[in-house]
């Protein structure tokens, strides 16, 4: 009864901050260029949509070509546009933001429920949006094949990565890897290993005006940073129909409003590292995905293994968008070195499009892990800006 009274309790006071917010009249960077909503790139921040694939994949620069009529500000000039025709003789003109490419993300649970151990009473506390964590995002574009995204956390967490883009859905990317850019929420990398999460280069190549191909690869440094190529990974995906990897158009909307396309694709990972992955021996993992959207309806599975330290990984995850900005989802994952799994419910509403609350539960299908020692259930309501 008490774990079901402090859930009610959470549920009340979530109410207002799901029906009411301020009005935010600033907006993310790219958002901020080509004067749309955030909905266009994104279902559910962080994860993507074909449209917002597709994006990435021209290197942050509207798909199609349409580039230069679909922008609103304008870029600033470096240079004389006629030095390109003498270069090497003159450098070589370029062109940079025409406004301050800055947005700040604020993350933070609302209010926090903990479940502690019988010697330790529940913990029920307050919170703000920023008590997690508040990260500086830094993106733009340089000169016609240049693209950099940047992330400066509060706890000193930077990570920097610049792409050169060949052709349309070529991208050739120096730096860091970091989920939020890399790796969507319904994906074959919910796990540490699949992360890649460390510093190198990658190359990665997308096609498909409706459905597609994805392939990438690249080469990381490890645990030990003085190895440059310790950490190798490859990830490939096949998008069997819906809107496509490259032009973010064709196929079927299920839900237009958020660019939620009627669509199937597979996918498959694989990284391997000399040292280990996380220094315990894990020297391969493997994953397989599959996942798809029909109507209003998101969801995906994954399967992972981890032969060296006979592990296997199991991810399931299934969204229902009652309207386009209140989500209910649940999933589910399983770690076979554990021996339970972690269930985890939740509703996230976006009262405005920069702005999200979101109410989660985490429970598990065991009392206690291998130590003995009791899992800890927990109930938040997260709040989220960006602007």
């Amino acid at each position: 009864m008490k774990k079901l009274f402090f859930a009610c309790l959470i549920f009340v006071f979530a109410l207002p901050f799901l029906i009411q917010s301020k009005e935010s009249s600033a907006i993310p960077v790219f958002a901020r260029k080509y004067k749309t909503s955030c909905f266009t790139c994104h279902t559910s921040y962080p994860t993507r949509n074909a449209f917002g694939e597709a994006f990435k994949s021209n290197g942050y620069r509207w798909p199609g070509g349409e580039d230069q009529e679909k922008t609103k500000i304008e870029q600033s000039p470096v240079g004389a546009k006629s030095y390109e025709k003498i270069f090497p003789e003159a450098p070589y003109p370029a062109d940079i933001p025409g406004f301050a490419p800055i947005s700040f993300w604020a993350v933070g649970d609302l209010i926090n429920y903990e479940e502690k151990t019988d010697a330790d009473p529940e913990v029920l506390q307050w919170g703000a949006p920023g008590s997690g964590r508040i990260t500086v995002m830094l993106g733009g574009t340089i000169g016609e094949n240049i693209s950099i995204f940047s992330l400066l956390s509060q706890n000193g967490t930077h990570r920097t990565r610049a792409s050169w883009s060949f052709a349309p859905g070529m991208l050739l990317s120096f730096g860091n890897r970091f989920q939020n850019v890399d790796g969507p929420i319904f994906s074959v990398l919910p796990w540490s290993g699949f992360l890649t999460l460390g510093t190198g280069v990658d190359f990665s190549y997308v096609t498909g005006d409706e459905g597609g191909f994805l392939v990438t690869g690249g080469f990381l440094n490890g645990q030990d940073q003085a190895k440059l190529f310790d950490r190798r990974f490859f990830h490939v995906r096949y998008k069997l129909f819906g809107a496509g990897l490259l032009s973010g158009a064709g196929g079927t909307m299920g839900n237009g409003y958020i660019g939620l396309d009627n669509s199937l694709s597979i996918g498959a990972a694989i990284v391997n590292s000399s040292n280990g992955l996380s220094g315990a021996g894990d020297k391969t993992q493997w994953g397989l995905d599959l996942k798809g959207n029909f109507g209003n309806f998101t969801g995906g599975v994954a399967i992972g293994q981890n032969s060296d330290l006979d592990k296997d990984l199991y991810h399931i995850a299934a969204g229902y968008y009652i309207y386009p900005w209140l989500l209910a989802s649940i999933e589910y994952d399983y770690d076979s070195t554990d021996e339970y799994g972690q269930i985890s419910p939740s509703v996230r509403a976006y009262p405005r499009a920069n702005v999200y609350v979101d109410l989660s539960f985490n429970t598990f299908t065991e009392e206690n892990d291998l130590s003995g020692a009791p899992l800890q259930q927990n109930a938040s309501i997260e709040g989220s800006i960006a602007f």
